[in-house]
């Protein structure tokens, strides 16, 4: 159903635009295209929030790896540098 959805609405796109001199039969149809447009355009603002919204939620995701990934190595150097301190023998 979605397919069918997005088909019609590809379809919609890449129909000519209707002038103001068209004949009546196609002005008929005028209907249509306007719709279409605000349809267009609502779905082309909702698709630009989303993808807005969805670039947030990824840097925040990629900040909190940073996150984790530096606390692992300041774990690291500090586990090493303890284990070399106790692994060197006294003499």
């Amino acid at each position: 159903m979605l397919s069918l959805g997005v088909i019609l609405y590809l379809v919609a796109r890449s129909l000519p635009r209707i002038t103001e001199d068209s004949s009546p039969s196609i002005q008929k149809a005028g209907w249509l295209m306007i719709n279409l447009e605000k349809v267009d355009k609502w779905l082309e603002s909702l698709l630009e929030k989303f993808l807005r919204y969805l670039n947030v939620q990824l840097l925040k995701i990629s900040n909190g790896i940073n996150r984790k990934l530096s606390r692992f190595k300041k774990e690291e150097t500090r586990s090493q540098n303890g284990s070399d301190l106790f692994s060197q023998k006294k003499e």
